[in-house]
């Protein structure tokens, strides 16, 4: 381990011990686990309410968010809870709509425990459950490295988190909701724009080595709109929920208020995805 994480890891020694108490707190349930994508605009939240529920990233700015048995929130972008950030799309520092975003929408609901980044232990105080992860120089997922409290190696995204979170838990199974990529053709597209998702025609499975490393730790299953996953065990909405699938756009699903400052991130170019078809009225 190179100094530099020798020197984080024993200023942060503390805080990471903080996450003893969540080791083995589910053990035998399963979860669920709910991405960011656009294929949640087809699906009503409300039907998976019979298990705990760990939220990714933007969830929390869907209307129906408390519908589900949420417990868990995940958010592991470094440095994203300061007031600025520097844009990776044009290399700028520019205010940082999208943490300002997220802190606004995530401060109602302080009984939710929300793991993030440590990079953001100085940025997230405004939250009154807030855990930290970190991976202590071990960015390659694996198994050796999936300490909660120490080297932690599941944080390529927040996804790679939660189904480490899940393992330490205890969970024996994942069910996840709105992780699009795993659809076959892989889908790009989030609930909170306005576009329809776009299929990816490439064949690689991108959570190949993410799946390797856990396959005998916990049961993983995808739930798809339409269509199949060829990487993991699937089901679809209707089947599993005896629902049918109604479209709703994200003006139907995300508070007016949300969605213009989402739109402010995408005129800032902080983010890639359209809020509104024309236009912002303002």
């Amino acid at each position: 381990m190179k100094l530099k994480e020798q020197i984080l890891r024993y200023f942060f020694k503390r805080i990471l011990a903080r996450n003893e108490k969540f080791k083995g707190r589910h053990t035998g349930e399963t979860c669920y686990i709910f991405g960011n994508g656009a294929s949640l605009k087809n699906m009503e939240l409300g039907a998976f309410s019979d298990h705990v529920s760990i939220g990714l990233n933007f969830l929390c700015l869907h209307n129906d968010y408390r519908s589900l048995n949420i417990q868990y929130h995940v958010l592991v972008e470094s440095f994203f809870f300061y007031p600025y950030v520097r844009n990776p799309y044009t290399n700028q520092y520019q205010p940082n709509v999208l943490g300002n975003l997220f802190k606004k929408a995530f401060r109602q609901h302080h009984d939710i425990t929300l793991f993030a980044n440590i990079s953001n232990a100085f940025g997230s105080r405004l939250f009154k459950k807030v855990f930290y992860l970190y991976h202590f120089g071990n960015r390659q997922v694996s198994r050796k490295a999936s300490d909660i409290s120490g080297a932690f190696s599941f944080m390529t995204s927040s996804l790679y988190a939660a189904i480490g979170l899940a393992i330490n838990m205890g969970f024996k199974k994942a069910i996840l909701v709105g992780c699009d990529y795993m659809f076959s053709p892989g889908r790009i597209g989030h609930f909170y724009t306005s576009e329809s998702s776009i299929r990816t025609t490439g064949p690689e499975n991108l959570y190949e080595k993410l799946f390797m490393e856990c396959r005998s730790l916990i049961d993983l299953e995808v739930i798809t709109d339409v269509g199949v996953s060829s990487w993991l065990p699937y089901q679809d909405y209707e089947s599993l929920t005896g629902r049918k699938i109604r479209y709703r756009d994200n003006v139907e699903i995300v508070d007016p208020a949300y969605l213009k400052i989402l739109n402010r991130a995408f005129d800032l170019k902080q983010q890639p995805g359209v809020i509104y078809p024309t236009r912002s009225p303002g």
